[in-house]
């Protein structure tokens, strides 16, 4: 079976368009998209970096990523790395 990836992808339209270009090298490439992370051979996160300081450190969405980037580790059994993010998320 020929390599998998999983691209998690969270933002703006741009950030989707992005995710569609970068899934169009990887088929390219040999790969397929797989729905299922412990499956892939490649994990990528897609997102915005400055989300936070553009939307400010108390915004909702902020706090949804920071929950979404936890549940990624979480699921990846980096539960050390992911239970701050939970905290920093419910303090919001």
């Amino acid at each position: 079976m020929g390599k998998r990836f999983k691209i998690f992808t969270y933002g703006c339209q741009m950030n989707r368009y992005d995710t569609e270009t970068i899934s169009g090298h990887l088929e390219e490439a040999g790969y397929t998209s797989c729905e299922d992370a412990g499956e892939a051979d490649l994990i990528l996160l897609n997102t915005c970096s400055i989300r936070e300081k553009a939307q400010g450190p108390d915004h909702p969405d902020t706090a949804s990523s920071l929950n979404n980037l936890a549940e990624l580790y979480r699921s990846q059994g980096r539960y050390e790395e992911a239970e701050p993010l939970y905290q920093r998320a419910l303090a919001i």
